[in-house]
């Protein structure tokens, strides 16, 4: 395979029992040219001597206070040096051939602008797989991210050919669907494919976004709201995502028997 450096983004925030799992899953990858930026967003814990703990020049440790996910996202992109670029986070792993699996899409087909792949969705303990979420979308990938289709978008898991004079930037304090709008703000760059193998190890947490409805409601109508400042998303495009967040919060909260809530939903909709 043709050598292009590929960088890898881990935020970490009092992740000292998972980031080493992390890590090693980045240094066990087939394919060797990549650099991996660690971004210590002001953790109180021993996630800083973990990361440092590794000795390869590969990585940098980059240490900044307390600012969210976003944030320190953001650190990475201004400081890689990669062709390519994809994100991990502290409590997940890549397979070892995940970089390698991407790539080599990318190098077969010039035009692509994003590669995602295959997650498998596993327990907290990362011992045994609940789910598997195979990626099948081709093409221009805006109109699929506004529709929260899960055949495009399931999280951190694209991988992104660098354009040149590409701001590429997360919008910071959201702490819900900071990936789905960041993916959204870039989707007009390109196409997008995606590999039929396994590239990320995705840990269930205690606390899923589906189960903190209202954490999640807020985030996609900051979403909505943040759609009206990216000129590539029409006016029907930005209908087309209210209609889509308002039927899954709805739907949600009446499946946790909470009606009025469902309703509050409804009313919000005429709001955005």
């Amino acid at each position: 395979m043709k050598s292009r450096l590929v960088s890898i983004i881990l935020p970490v925030y009092n992740a000292e029992q998972y980031v080493a799992k992390a890590i090693e899953s980045v240094l066990g990858q087939t394919y060797p040219e990549w650099e991996l930026i660690i971004v210590n967003d002001g953790s109180t814990d021993n996630s800083k001597k973990v990361c440092e703990g590794f000795d390869d020049e590969r990585i940098s440790v980059l240490t900044q206070n307390n600012k969210g996910v976003s944030a320190a996202r953001n650190v990475g992109l201004k400081r890689l040096k990669g062709e390519y670029f994809c994100f991990l986070d502290a409590d997940d792993a890549l397979t070892p051939n995940s970089i390698e699996s991407r790539l080599s899409l990318f190098l077969t087909d010039p035009g692509l602008m994003f590669v995602d792949g295959a997650v498998e969705i596993r327990n907290k303990d990362m011992t045994s797989v609940m789910e598997i979420r195979a990626q099948h979308f081709s093409g221009i990938p805006l109109d699929a991210l506004l529709n929260i289709d899960n055949s495009v978008f399931f999280g951190p898991t694209w991988m992104v050919r660098k354009r040149a004079g590409v701001n590429y930037q997360f919008k910071e304090g959201l702490t819900h669907g900071e990936d789905l709008l960041f993916y959204i703000s870039i989707a007009h760059l390109g196409r997008y494919r995606a590999v039929k193998d396994v590239v990320y190890l995705y840990r269930q947490g205690n606390l899923s976004a589906m189960s903190d409805l209202k954490g999640l409601w807020e985030g996609y109508k900051a979403i909505s709201k943040e759609l009206g400042s990216i000129p590539t998303v029409n006016r029907t495009q930005k209908q087309l995502f209210k209609r889509k967040i308002t039927s899954i919060m709805f739907k949600s909260y009446l499946g946790v028997f909470k009606p009025f809530k469902a309703l509050g939903v409804v009313w919000d909709y005429y709001k955005l």
